[in-house]
């Protein structure tokens, strides 16, 4: 059974098929584009001044090789704890900051990056973080996704 999705931006005409089984001919499974699968922003603790991680799926097509990058940029400051990911590094500032960044070098399975970080608001209050994270592939623009930790 193959079921037909519309590409971010555009829409499926509410009477059109898209559910198929059988033989497809010369019709193939679309490739995979290179994009931001979900960003999670999850408590690690039961309060919020415990650490968050926030991590962040990129589906990459076969083959592609492309420098990747994602940035995240918190709408408050955060101290950051740790970053995680096969093939990635990220920044590693020495004070609270609203933005860090991320590279992809390559590595096994796909890749995803999490950050866990201690968000505070301006009053140095912790808080859940929440922001955007934006997907780079040779210094452009390619995906960016809003993330929420009080809605997660």
């Amino acid at each position: 059974m193959v079921r037909a999705t519309a590409r971010k931006g555009y829409v499926i005409a509410a009477d059109a098929e898209t559910r198929f089984k059988g033989n497809l001919g010369e019709h193939y499974r679309c490739p995979a584009e290179l994009a931001i699968r979900n960003v999670t922003a999850v408590s690690t603790g039961e309060v919020a001044a415990d650490p968050w991680s926030v991590a962040v799926k990129v589906g990459v097509p076969k083959k592609e090789d492309r420098d990747l990058s994602v940035i995240y940029t918190f709408a408050t400051e955060v101290e950051l704890v740790e970053s995680a990911g096969d093939g990635w590094t990220c920044d590693e500032p020495a004070e609270d900051v609203t933005e860090v960044i991320c590279s992809y070098a390559g590595g096994p399975g796909k890749p995803s990056v999490s950050l866990t970080v201690h968000a505070v608001d301006g009053l140095g209050v912790p808080v859940a973080p929440s922001g955007t994270v934006s997907l780079f592939a040779d210094d452009e623009l390619v995906d960016s996704a809003e993330f929420d930790g009080n809605t997660a």
